[in-house]
């Protein structure tokens, strides 16, 4: 059983922060503006993951606010096509 690992039956898991990496348990790295919770990297609120895994800030249009990772358009507003908040 590696180090950083438990015993779980006839197997074993990584301990919280680290990764199973070909029969060993490395540390997580938190991405730049992200961090590190449980066995998982995430991404600060007003960021979200782009497609090469980092932790981008969120685009967010007139009229509307961020939740965590997302955003949300304000009351009397709704997402259009375009990722804008048009006037209802």
């Amino acid at each position: 059983m590696p180090e950083h690992a438990t015993l779980r039956g006839d197997s074993w898991t990584c301990n919280l922060g680290y990764q199973k990496n070909e029969g060993a348990c490395i540390p997580l790295v938190a991405p730049a503006n992200g961090y590190v919770q449980g066995n998982e990297t995430k991404c600060f609120a007003g960021f979200a993951r782009d497609e090469t895994g980092a932790c981008r800030r969120l685009v967010v249009p007139a009229n509307a606010t961020v939740r965590n990772n997302r955003w949300t358009c304000n009351p009397g507003f709704v997402r259009s096509e375009d990722d804008a908040c048009k006037k209802i």
